[in-house]
């Protein structure tokens, strides 16, 4: 068996013939049939050595260019198939520890992408130790990314001429430098790890394999390998969630699986450009239940002549103020976003606000009539809360207040048997 950080087959895996593996739609691994064969096993035998569990899984090459997750035997619904432990986990918090880490955390500079930064940096850090416990999995890796529009020269790029994909790519191109540069101010050292185009490599690479979970009460982000390997499908055949008790990534069966048959993750219900963007394929029935998720985004001008000008122009662009009741709160998406998005957003945050300060004021109210007249003038939802959730609360309040009372009724509960 291959050792798990010396692993030489570029000289000696000549005859399998060049095969192009394309990774879930997350980027092409160029290697011989026998090369990628050998490091596949050496990534699963390292998984095995650490703990994880995949039994009735086995890895699929259809042809040159596409390989996937298939099961190797009948699989019941709500089967637990895959286990990866912690340790064998990329998460947030390891970038943050890093040398660079600890400087882009004590710099807090305005970053697009912060979680993903900070995978990439202990992923383009860690990978050029010969000795990384992680050196199995690195390997494993695409070492290019072709299949995804930020690195397509301008002769591919002009087939997608006419569609908002064209500014996303610019956009998404534009904010990747921007981080770059962010971090390289804030640890200079860092020029000397990473390039500008290492440091797009490792934004797709996360952007297109991480998991969102929660590790001990703790919200972060990781790359789990081995799990990053299922396919892409609608509805959804398997749902994934860090398991606190077992300490371990976890992927488990919605329904059940025939033997042979592929075994595939979601990665959501997006817009296709968002899956062509991230993870470099599309979808070419993109529907749901509920409906078509694909957007368009139209650029438009405004006639200067219009009377209703100023209206018109105050909803259809962002306004750039802080206050939440101004209705200037700065849009928590960014700038690509529609901006009907960004209303909306705002209009929730005012209708939570005014919930929680209409209950706030009507549990403070000295007497329930005064509580009553707070409600006048809200919306309906926040008026029926008040008047009973809240109404509730203020007479458990008031009894709390009156131990005697409390006896009292519980002394009634006894004589009545209630």
């Amino acid at each position: 068996m291959a050792s798990y950080t010396d692993i030489e087959l570029s000289s000696t895996a000549q005859s399998g013939g060049v095969t192009s593996v394309r990774n879930g739609g997350k980027g092409e691994l160029h290697l011989s049939a026998e090369e990628h064969a050998v490091r596949a096993t050496v990534l699963e035998q390292w998984l095995l050595d650490n703990g994880a569990k995949f039994p009735k899984l086995e890895v699929h090459s259809y042809d040159e260019e596409f390989r996937g997750m298939h099961a190797s035997c009948d699989l019941p619904a709500d089967e637990r198939i895959i286990e990866v432990p912690l340790k064998c986990l990329i998460t947030v918090e390891m970038g943050k520890e890093t040398p660079v880490g600890r400087a882009v955390v004590a710099a807090d500079p305005d970053l697009d992408a912060p979680k993903h930064i900070y995978l990439m940096l202990f992923l383009l850090t860690d990978r050029l130790r010969a000795d990384s416990f992680f050196r199995p999995y690195y390997d494993m890796l695409p070492p290019s990314l072709s299949n995804m529009p930020v690195f397509w020269e301008d002769a591919k790029l002009a087939w997608l001429r006419g569609s908002f994909m064209v500014r996303q790519v610019a956009d998404r191109r534009a904010a990747i430098a921007a981080d770059y540069a962010a971090v390289c101010e804030a640890y200079p050292p860092f020029t000397s790890t990473a390039t500008l185009e290492d440091f797009m490599w490792a934004r797709m690479i996360v952007c297109s394999r991480n998991f969102g979970i929660i590790v001990r009460n703790i919200r972060t982000a990781a790359l789990v390998p081995y799990a990053d390997m299922l396919n892409h499908k609608r509805p959804r055949h398997t749902k994934w969630t860090y398991d606190n008790d077992a300490g371990a990534f976890a992927i488990t069966t919605l329904s059940g699986i025939a033997a042979g048959e592929q075994v595939y993750d979601s990665y959501g219900q997006k817009c296709n450009h968002r899956f062509l963007l991230n993870y470099g394929f599309s979808v070419e029935d993109n529907t749901e239940p509920a409906g078509n998720p694909n957007e368009v985004a139209m650029d438009f001008t405004l006639d200067a002549a219009d009377p209703l000008l100023p209206v018109k122009h105050a909803l259809w662009t962002n306004d750039q103020g802080a206050a939440l009741a101004g209705d200037t709160l700065a849009p928590f998406s960014d700038h690509r976003n529609a901006v009907i998005q960004v209303r909306g957003e705002k209009v929730v945050l005012r209708h939570i606000v005014e919930f929680a300060e209409t209950g706030l004021a009507c549990i403070a109210a000295p007497t329930d009539e005064a509580a009553l007249a707070l409600t006048t003038g809200v919306s309906e939802h926040a008026r029926i809360y008040c008047t009973n959730i809240i109404g509730h609360a203020r007479r458990y309040s008031f009894m709390r207040a009156r131990p005697e009372q409390i006896a009292c009724f519980e002394c009634c509960f006894e004589v009545f048997g209630l």
